[in-house]
């Protein structure tokens, strides 16, 4: 009976550690944001000051691939306080990778409302029921990154 508990135990710890796996491209993406939404906000409101994110949270992530969502607030040229909801899409360029041999990182930022989390676990499980590919979905509009955080 020991054994089966025991057992047991081992089955839960294992699974709580598989289901909360790490992917290194998420830190990646949080340190990209930090550098990319500068340029990306004085894209949308040139002359814009004192920006910060808030509620940064990780929508969707796996090896190749981080979405982020957030909110960004900001002063406009006018000195108005500005508020945008943005998902931040961060990917490895595989098709280059293969290609190439070497780790090319892309990016886009998309002007959408942040979810509920809730509705991100909904939509995790609804993408994992469906087998849906979020890279090849979320692919087509991104750039190449031009200020990598670790190259400045």
């Amino acid at each position: 009976m020991k054994r089966i508990r025991l057992l047991f135990f081992l089955l839960t710890a294992l699974l709580a550690v598989s289901c909360q796996e790490h992917f290194p491209i998420e830190d990646r993406a949080r340190q990209q944001i930090l550098v990319s939404m500068e340029d990306e906000l004085e894209s949308f409101s040139p002359g814009m000051s004192d920006w910060r994110i808030e509620d940064l949270k990780t929508v969707y992530v796996n090896d190749s691939i981080c979405l982020l969502q957030c909110t960004a607030r900001f002063h406009d040229v006018n000195g108005e306080k500005k508020v945008r909801d943005y998902r931040y899409i961060y990917l490895i360029d595989m098709m280059l990778k293969r290609l190439s041999g070497e780790v090319v990182f892309k990016e886009e930022f998309r002007n959408i409302l942040c979810l509920p989390d809730e509705l991100i676990k909904e939509c995790r499980k609804e993408v994992a029921r469906n087998g849906e590919s979020v890279y090849d979905e979320s692919f087509g509009r991104t750039l190449t990154v031009r200020k990598p955080f670790d190259r400045q």
